[in-house]
């Protein structure tokens, strides 16, 4: 035995002591507490199964909600921005078509040649001169009329169209006559012609046809130009004016996404016509890059107007659409960023993702709060199925759910009425039993004590023969006496006598009890109580037979010429007394440590192969200790040996008299 004082488990309510503090009448037997529910257990699954059912539908919905509403989205994009992009291919091939429709008026109203003039009369012959007339030839020359008509319509029509940036009228033989041209705000009339008989424009002008020329930059004038011409009479030249583009940039700002240069106009080359940012007009851009411009470069007449999500030059998805401007093989283009025109979506997608976890989370809430109503009793019924397998069987459970778990507690608590019931009748027969025993037992003893006494002529064998039998009837007597007083105990009927005495009289009476088993089994037995150690206040009787089944344990479970040691030591406070046997025997595995306190809890030691005995000598020890408010329990090592403890409180202020003392304080046998 180690001089640290072990530790000592919980202990359960005893009797009352008199003169000790008041204890219940009737011991609790010991419960172990519930085991903790095993991991992945209902509740999880249960709270996996809520979330799951809040969560998987609502990202459903939530996915076929987003991919509707992203397809349409795009759709009404693509249906506006090609509207856009269509208006405005009409709106560029008007401002176009517009100057060329008026140029066509000019050449056939202001530009026609006049009629003949009426020839001038013959002049009346004068008197006197009779038989001779003469003649004269008068000329009327009309070329500078028409001059003067040709520069007031040219001036006119460049007033009147600031787009227009000169006009012309073409002699047959290709040379400006008559020629108009705008200087910043003022139209100036020019003497100075210009040869335009290689032009392309001026020759199918000249052959009869309305002709509108290719997109062209100037050095002094780096915004887009273009000629338009028209025929005059047959025969009579033609009108060939010089129209900027630069005005159509105004019109693409009523483009969606125009403001960050989503729409522009490319010529059949690819080549910038006309931007919002006028910038990148001048710096003769072009957007052959653009995958919708290639397409129109690459299939010209074939391309088809529309809109698209195709990725830009930069790799980014881009809704596009792209219509040919009638008439001049020009194309509109009209884009914009697929994230832009989903922000709608992303906004709403916020709002209803903010909605979907408010509502989630209050399903979330009724989903916990729905759980716990079905694990509450479920625990419930858990804790009373382990109270009833501990032996409480007092327990019952008061559920009210009003459902199938109800149902279940009230066979619950049919279940417990029946096993107490047949508790009740066992422990009612195992009363009777051990009464009826008793009786005739303790006659058979009476009548060998007698034999023992009275007869003088009883040979050495038989008296031997007597002695053991009267041995092992008051073992037997002792056995059922605790049966008995284990049923009382039990129910809290057990009388106890308190009274102080030395437990080294207590050891040292015990140790003369067991001397024959002892010096039979060669074993020594040694008791060490300290001199100043404190009295016990127990019941004598009850104690003297606790120490005896643990040292008839320890007995029984050591081998031959074994030591067993008896010791006692003050408790933590000074009042309190601990007794200890400790054994040299092959030892207790922890698992069992609590369980040999219980009663008939020695059967499963037993089916492990462990040298044990009935299971009810333990229990009685736990009972009869706790019962005085006092703690047994027991530290083992397997294969090194065992050692019991029993502590008992200390006698109250009243009683503490001093016992008799030993000559020493140390007895071994």
């Amino acid at each position: 035995m180690t001089d640290d004082k072990p530790e000592a488990p919980k202990t359960l309510p005893s009797v009352s002591l008199p003169g000790a503090a008041p204890t219940p009448a009737k011991p609790s037997p010991t419960v172990e507490p519930a085991p903790p529910p095993a991991k992945g257990g209902l509740r999880r699954r249960l709270m996996v199964f809520i979330a799951l059912a809040v969560v998987l539908p609502t990202l459903v919905t939530g996915a076929v909600t987003v991919l509707t509403f992203r397809r349409a989205l795009v759709g009404l994009s693509l249906g506006e921005q090609s509207e856009a992009s269509r208006r405005l291919a009409e709106r560029v091939a008007a401002s176009v078509d517009g100057v060329r429709k008026v140029l066509s008026t000019m050449a056939s109203q202001d530009f026609q040649p006049p009629a003949p003039p009426p020839p001038a009369p013959e002049p009346a012959a004068k008197p006197g001169k009779k038989g001779r007339r003469k003649h004269r030839l008068v000329r009327r020359s009309a070329a500078p009329q028409r001059n003067r008509q040709a520069e007031e319509a040219l001036k006119r029509f460049l007033k009147n169209y600031p787009a227009v940036m000169e006009a012309s009228l073409i002699g047959p033989d290709g040379m400006e006559k008559v020629k108009s041209l705008r200087r910043g705000n003022r139209i100036l009339l020019t003497k100075e012609t210009v040869n335009r008989s290689d032009r392309d424009e001026v020759k199918r002008a000249l052959a009869g046809r309305s002709v509108t020329g290719a997109v062209f930059f100037t050095a002094r004038e780096r915004y887009p130009q273009l000629f338009l011409g028209v025929p005059l009479a047959p025969g009579k030249g033609a009108l060939l004016a010089r129209l900027s583009l630069d005005g159509l940039s105004d019109l693409l700002s009523e483009a969606p996404g125009a403001s960050a240069g989503g729409a522009y106009v490319v010529d059949g080359k690819g080549g910038l016509i006309a931007h919002p940012d006028r910038r990148k007009v001048l710096a003769h851009e072009t957007r052959e890059s653009e995958p919708v411009v290639r397409e129109f470069v690459a299939e010209g007449g074939r391309f088809v107007d529309g809109g698209r999500v195709i990725g830009n030059s930069e790799g980014k998805r881009t809704l596009v659409a792209a219509t040919k401007v009638p008439g001049l093989g020009w194309l509109v283009v009209v884009q914009k960023p697929l994230g832009d025109s989903l922000m709608p979506l992303v906004e709403a997608g916020r709002r209803a993702g903010e909605g979907a976890g408010a509502v989630g989370l209050v399903f979330l809430i009724a989903g916990l709060w729905l759980a716990h109503r079905i694990l509450k009793p479920l625990r419930l019924l858990q804790e009373g199925v382990h109270k009833i397998g501990q032996g409480e069987l007092s327990h019952r459970l008061t559920i009210r759910t009003g459902d199938e778990i109800q149902k279940a507690a009230d066979e619950f608590n049919a279940m417990a009425d029946s096993l107490e019931r047949l508790e009740e009748t066992k422990r009612d027969l195992t009363h009777m039993i051990v009464h009826d025993l008793k009786s005739p037992l303790s006659s058979v003893l009476g009548s060998i004590d007698y034999v023992l006494m009275a007869a003088k002529e009883i040979s050495p064998e038989h008296r031997k023969l007597l002695m053991l039998g009267s041995k092992a009837g008051k073992d037997q007597l002792r056995m059922i006496q605790n049966l008995l007083d284990l049923g009382k105990m039990e129910e809290g009927k057990l009388e106890l006598h308190p009274e102080t005495f030395s437990l080294l009289d207590l050891a040292g009476q015990c140790v003369d009890d067991l001397e024959a088993n002892i010096n039979r089994e060669g074993k020594m037995v040694s008791v060490e109580v300290p001199k100043d150690l404190p009295k016990a206040y127990a019941d004598r009787d009850l104690i003297h037979r606790v120490l005896s089944n643990l040292v008839a344990n320890a007995l029984k479970h050591t081998s031959k010429g074994a030591e067993i040691a008896i010791r006692a030591e003050a408790g933590a406070d000074g009042r309190a007394v601990i007794l200890s046997v400790r054994d040299t025997g092959e030892g207790i595995p922890s698992q069992y440590l609590e369980k040999i306190f219980e009663k008939f809890g020695q059967a499963e030691l037993r089916r492990q192969s462990f040298r044990v005995g009935s299971g009810l000598g333990l229990t009685f020890c736990k009972l009869a200790v706790e019962s005085h408010g006092g703690k047994i329990w027991v530290k083992s090592d397997v294969g090194k040996g065992s050692e019991f403890f029993v502590e008992l409180p200390g006698p109250p202020a009243e009683a503490a008299a001093k016992a008799p003392a030993f000559p020493s304080t140390k007895i071994s046998k």
